[in-house]
């Protein structure tokens, strides 16, 4: 039972998504407690289940690959906050998005999120990894263009799209790898793979993946434009959930794949790099939610460090991180939805004295400044004194960087959750409102427990190891502290939030002047310019093919198919078993060899339609010759039916047509592309012949047809007793066929002109 549990964290969520959008059109707004419930049942229910439960279902036993779920302290950890955060948003949603006609698909593709989010913190199987990471790339594509009437929305999510598939492409080549290499497909049975010859493509095809979807370097562009998304969307998605599956790829991939600079020097750079450019976003941001989005970035890019780094220390600062951004960045998204909700925008340089018409979210913008100042005693003072500790062990570069990300969070807390609220009222504040209540509730609901977690982090010490082990990593209660005297970490605390503040308060305008981005930094505005320039060379490779007609496009598929397959063969020649030459080959053999290659000429040199047909019918005429030299006369009889019928009904087809063959296009050309597409065949029959997945059946049959079938004819056994469904089918496609044939010979008599 306790097993079966994770089953139903992911099960429930999608069952009851379908019924959102029906649901809502009848009770409204108010469905979105019922959705919230979903996601709140499916944490709980991973928490019933307890550490160490384990479902699989076997799907496919012959090959490996497995439906398999397993709860770690780590994936227990991460779906307490996908519930429990979903639970608050998809409350804040009902009440932010109540007036939007479209709320209940909202909900429901919300609702889809947590699932597939469920699922790829617990698979246990690399497929169901794969599959799950797959769903979330999707979904996040529909919640981002959730508002389809706008372009920008479209675009963005396209934009997001074509990013985090590429990586799901990237992903899939290495699951596939690392699958090969381990001999498993099961995670928790994957060894040490650094000594594999095939390591340095998997890690970097893994590092790719997760660099995509959490929006590392130089994939980083996609995630501030998706801020166009509904808010509780940006405040799920991009700041507590779907970005975070790229760094729960690195750490499940982390014993496996971490300890060579193969892993580690990427990481490094690709997170280094994310949190210079993401702090010179926020230093120029003048909307709330691309500042928030900056600093999203910045933390993935520690996250992405630490897991460089992968000491024992760094990947518990990377759990306890984790934990802490993804409460107090939810519920800053969810405070700029309420600025933008309750002044109608969120505009920083028109945001000012709203905390007389905003009392309720003022002072929860004081409680979720505090955590991302990071000060005492919120749980990202915690987070942020682990992470100082483990730059001071890395070395001066990462001091530097994870400082500047200290900063980056001060100056950020100072412009979300100071600037809109003080000072003299605008012209917005005048005609500010207070959000709803729902909302509100939603909003501390998350942004409390991101304050008062930091006291309580050294007495559940026992509760949040689980999930730091899990990881790779080691930490102790003391660690987990709000007071380790005057250490080096605080001052340099101290000095990046003194530093923040101060360019918040009295620098912003400048650091916008003196930071200005050019055109030619915009990531993605390069993007958009390759997707169009690759949107019109597909365009003029279609109307080039269109050009020669559907031949010389079939044609070009074939051969370009032909040749990627050979090539794949060719650079692994020792899968190729090469047959050896029959010296005893009967005139049988050689009768059909002689009329299967006269008809294979015939078919090149043919000038009309008809003789063309004619000289196909000799090559499967001579496949029949084989089927009777080698004792299948059953096979040869439904051959050389087969092949007659074929002949007939293509003479039919044929026969308004014109019967000459154009000459467009060299023969050599042709023959060429037909020699390619019958070597590839045959290569990857040999390929099949020496591929054995299992054991043969062909002894089984021998040893079952009297016993079981009553027959000594074994062909006649299986097709009749063993495959009689699949007889029977083909039985009913020959009729069908035959009926076909019957209708099209009545009909050209009719339309014949009489005589």
């Amino acid at each position: 039972m306790p097993a079966s549990l994770l089953l139903a964290a992911i099960a429930l969520p999608l069952c009851v998504a379908p019924a959102l959008p029906a649901l809502t059109r009848r009770f409204g707004w108010r469905t979105s407690w019922l959705a919230a419930l979903v996601a709140g049942l499916s944490a709980a229910f991973t928490m019933a289940a307890g550490l160490g439960a384990d479902w699989s279902y076997q799907w496919l036993p012959s090959l490996g690959p497995a439906l398999a779920l397993s709860l770690d302290g780590f994936g227990l950890l991460m779906s307490a906050l996908i519930g429990g955060i979903g639970a608050a948003i998809l409350i804040y949603a009902g009440g932010y998005s109540r007036h939007d006609p479209h709320l209940g698909r909202l909900l429901a593709w919300l609702v889809v999120f947590v699932a597939a989010m469920q699922a790829l913190v617990l698979a246990d199987d690399l497929l169901l990894l794969f599959a799950a990471w797959e769903v979330t790339s999707f979904a996040s594509f529909m919640l981002v263009g959730h508002s389809t009437h706008l372009a920008e929305a479209r675009a963005a999510a396209r934009r997001a799209l074509l990013v985090t598939a590429g990586g799901g492409l990237c992903l899939l080549g290495g699951v596939v790898l690392l699958a090969d290499a381990a001999g498993t497909w099961r995670l928790s049975e994957l060894a040490v793979m650094t000594d594999h010859s095939l390591y340095p493509a998997i890690a970097i095809l893994f590092i790719v993946a997760a660099a995509t979807k959490s929006a590392q370097f130089p994939f980083h562009f996609w995630l501030p434009g998706a801020m166009c998304a509904p808010t509780p969307v940006s405040a799920y998605l991009h700041s507590a959930t779907m970005v975070k599956a790229g760094i729960v790829l690195l750490v499940r991939m982390q014993p496996s794949l971490s300890g060579s600079a193969w892993w580690e020097l990427p990481l490094l750079i690709a997170g280094g790099l994310t949190i210079v450019v993401a702090a010179w976003r926020c230093a120029v941001a003048v909307d709330l939610k691309a500042l928030l989005a900056g600093t999203t970035l910045i933390a993935l890019g520690c996250m992405t460090v630490l897991a460089g780094i992968a000491t024992p220390s760094a990947m518990a600062a990377l759990v306890v991180f984790l934990l802490a951004h993804a409460l107090y960045k939810a519920a800053a998204f969810m405070l700029a939805g309420a600025i933008d909700h309750g002044a109608g925008t969120r505009d920083l340089r028109v945001l000012a004295g709203l905390r007389r018409a905003m009392p309720w979210s003022a002072g929860l913008a004081g409680v979720i400044g505090l955590s991302l100042l990071g000060l005492a005693p919120s749980a990202s003072f915690v987070a942020k004194e682990l992470l100082l500790a483990v730059a001071i062990e890395s070395g001066p570069l990462v001091v530097i960087l994870f400082g500047l990300a200290a900063i980056s969070f001060a100056f950020a807390a100072v412009r979300v959750c100071w600037a809109p609220f003080a000072g003299r009222p605008s012209s917005r504040a005048e005609h500010a409102h207070e959000v709803d209540r729902a909302s509100l509730i939603a909003i501390a609901m998350v942004a409390i427990p991101a304050l008062a977690l930091g006291p309580l982090l050294a007495a559940a010490h026992a509760v949040l190891e689980p999930a730091v082990a899990a990881a790779g990593g080691t930490i102790t209660a003391y660690q987990l502290g709000l007071w380790h005297g005057v250490s080096a970490p605080l001052v340099i605390g101290l000095f990046a939030i003194t530093s923040g503040l101060i360019a918040g308060l009295l620098l912003h305008r400048r650091l916008r002047a003196w930071l200005r981005t050019p055109r030619w930094w915009d990531a993605a505005a390069w993007h958009d310019a390759l997707w169009v320039h690759l949107v019109a060379l597909a365009k003029r490779l279609t109307e080039t093919m269109a050009a020669g007609g559907p031949r010389a496009a079939a044609a070009l598929c074939l051969a370009v198919t032909a040749l990627l397959v050979l090539g794949v063969i060719v650079t692994d020649p020792e899968r190729l078993p090469l047959p050896a030459w029959n010296a005893d080959a009967s005139p049988l053999d050689l009768a059909a060899l002689a009329l299967t290659l006269l008809g294979a000429g015939g078919c090149i040199a043919a000038r009309s339609r008809m003789a063309a047909v004619c000289a196909l019918g000799a090559v499967g005429t001579g496949v029949t010759l084989i089927f009777l030299a080698h004792s299948a006369p059953d096979l040869a009889v439904t051959q050389f039916l087969v092949e007659v019928l074929t002949v007939l009904l293509v003479m039919l087809a044929f026969r308004r047509l014109s019967d000459g063959i154009s000459d467009s296009g060299s023969k050599l050309i042709r023959a060429g592309v037909a020699l390619s597409i019958g070597a590839t065949v045959f290569v990857l029959v040999l390929v099949a012949q020496g591929t054995q997945l299992g054991q043969p059946v062909g002894a089984w049959h021998a040893a079952a047809a009297i016993p079981e079938g009553h027959g000594r004819n074994v062909v006649n056994v299986i097709l009749v007793d063993f495959r009689a469904f699949d007889t029977l089918g083909e039985i009913a496609v020959l009729a069908i066929a035959a009926i076909g044939a019957g209708v099209l010979l009545a009909r050209h008599r009719k339309l014949e002109p009489a005589t």
